[in-house]
């Protein structure tokens, strides 16, 4: 049975479009999506499961079919329960098994914050570690290209938030 989908959806790198109109008839009422974000809260702490719920995410975010409306009802049941969800995906930022698997949570992060409204963004700003992480990812010994690409494309999406730049300034300037 064939899926309509141009690459396999497993094999395939976070933040790449993906064109899969099968994806989109799933996706097309939020309700996968929805399922998905649940998987996140009850799992916190068990990395492999986050890691793979949030590839599902990403590759829901990252569908070329999926309509932008679809895209908000995706993000907007993240941001519905932050006390649950912004701990589960921070995790992956601060735990990622490997240098690459936290730059593509912070890609997924970044397509989360781009599609999210700014009082959204604000409270994501406000009840997670996200910034140092973010700056704890670009400023890794390596200069890991991808890894600083990846957390200035999460920083940017949030600079529009006040607190947010604040707390970017406090985080790079020692006191």
């Amino acid at each position: 049975m064939t899926s309509g989908c141009s690459v396999s959806l497993l094999d395939r790198p976070l933040g790449r479009p993906l064109h899969c109109p099968a994806l989109a008839e799933l996706v097309g009422g939020g309700g996968c999506a929805t399922v998905v974000n649940s998987a996140l809260v009850r799992n916190i702490g068990q990395i492999d499961i986050l890691e793979a719920a949030t590839q599902v995410l990403a590759l829901i975010l990252g569908a070329d079919l999926i309509e932008e409306n679809n895209i908000r009802i995706a993000t907007s049941s993240l941001v519905a329960d932050l006390n649950a969800s912004v701990p589960a995906l921070l995790s992956l930022l601060k735990e990622g098994k490997t240098m690459e698997s936290r730059v593509e949570f912070a890609r997924f992060w970044g397509a989360v914050l781009s599609s999210s409204d700014q009082e959204s963004k604000a409270s994501i700003v406000d009840k997670s570690d996200l910034i140092p992480e973010l700056i704890r990812l670009i400023g890794e010994e390596k200069m890991d290209r991808s890894s600083i690409d990846a957390g200035l494309e999460c920083l940017n999406a949030i600079i529009g938030i006040r607190r947010a730049r604040l707390q970017m300034v406090r985080e790079v300037i020692p006191r």
